[in-house]
């Protein structure tokens, strides 16, 4: 593949981050966030290759899991402490 198409395709693919990013604020979905920092990753992608940068994107990882007891809310936090189901929206 020539680096205009492949510099097409990533802008291409970004706009239809950024439109599903439009419809999910539409909606009030917090998930909408996602998808503008895809589309900003695909543009700075593209505009990287098409000024003959390189451009390495490392995979995502989650930190390290600390050894030792589980976290506060097991260890007899106080509500303010164990109600982080509530604040992240999962209860």
């Amino acid at each position: 593949m020539g680096v205009e198409l492949y510099v097409a395709n990533l802008l291409r693919v970004a706009k239809q981050d950024l439109d599903g990013a439009r419809s999910l604020v539409r909606d009030e979905n917090r998930n909408a966030i996602y998808l503008c920092e895809q589309a900003a990753e695909k543009i700075l992608i593209a505009v990287l290759t098409s000024e003959q940068k390189h451009a390495r994107v490392l995979p995502r990882r989650l930190p390290a899991r600390r050894p030792g007891p589980g976290p506060s809310c097991v260890r007899g936090a106080t509500a303010q402490q164990s109600d982080w189901p509530n604040k992240y929206g999962l209860k």
